[in-house]
């Protein structure tokens, strides 16, 4: 069986409660990108997503490009624009990827606009205030290209937003409140300012904590809860990241 070995920067852990359900993001975009891959023709539907994990706020280590053919970069409840040291290394590690390697990267939440910051774009926290829950998305030409559909709805929950693209990338489109709801260049980049390995049940627990520890207003959280069993893109997301990620390893010849 062909392998697809991905390397996860996880940027944080869950939220509690989350972890203890779900495992590390490592163990969540795992088990997505496993599920993913089944979405595929054949063969690539019995490629196997084996996962490396790289505790990148604590333990300060990376892999070595040459291990892995994809990487990841996870949510966190951190600052994008912070500069704190753990965020201005990975910053500097980013860049030495982007340099010295040609291989394929997706962003998620945090992970988005760290990328986003990496390669010169602007990060700050969003005029539109926080997206919380299934939120549906208008589909920029390039993200209509990518995913064949006009809009697409995924689960949020951030405060921050990629108010400046970089250079060479295109948004795959907005919603009311963020207009840069992720980016995409072609077996390069894919990144989500949403969450697609969530779903009803992880983000039921964030609402309620969140709600409980005073950051949610009672407004904001039975807005996220009226919203929270809606319909979202998280299989096809899934799909379409795996889709993404051997296409472009195909291209440098990996697989």
């Amino acid at each position: 069986m062909a392998k697809f070995r991905l390397a996860v920067l996880e940027c944080d852990v869950p939220f509690p409660g989350v972890d203890t359900l779900r495992g590390s993001y490592g163990d969540m975009f795992g088990a997505l990108l496993t599920k993913g891959m089944k979405g595929l023709p054949r063969p690539d539907s019995e490629v196997e997503v084996v996962v490396t994990k790289w505790d990148v706020v604590m333990a300060h280590v990376y892999p070595v490009f040459e291990d892995f053919d994809g990487l990841m970069l996870s949510g966190s409840k951190h600052t994008a624009f912070d500069n704190e040291p753990w965020i201005l290394a990975l910053i500097d590690y980013l860049s030495d990827f982007f340099k010295n390697s040609q291989k394929p990267v997706i962003g998620i939440c945090f992970g988005h606009q760290i990328i986003a910051r990496t390669l010169g774009g602007r990060v700050a926290v969003n005029p539109g205030g926080w997206e919380n829950s299934v939120t549906e998305i208008q589909l920029s030409e390039a993200g209509r290209r990518f995913f064949g559909l006009p809009t697409i709805s995924m689960h949020q929950t951030h405060r921050d937003a990629v108010m400046t693209l970089p250079p060479g990338v295109d948004s795959i489109g907005g919603s009311v409140a963020c207009g840069v709801h992720g980016m995409y260049k072609p077996g390069r980049i894919l990144s989500f300012q949403g969450h697609p390995e969530f779903d009803e049940e992880t983000m039921t627990i964030i609402l309620k904590g969140r709600h409980r520890d005073g950051y949610f207003s009672e407004s904001m959280y039975m807005d996220g809860m009226s919203r929270v069993n809606w319909a979202h893109a998280g299989d096809m997301l899934a799909t379409k990241m795996c889709s993404f990620f051997l296409d472009a390893s195909r291209a440098l010849g990996q697989k």
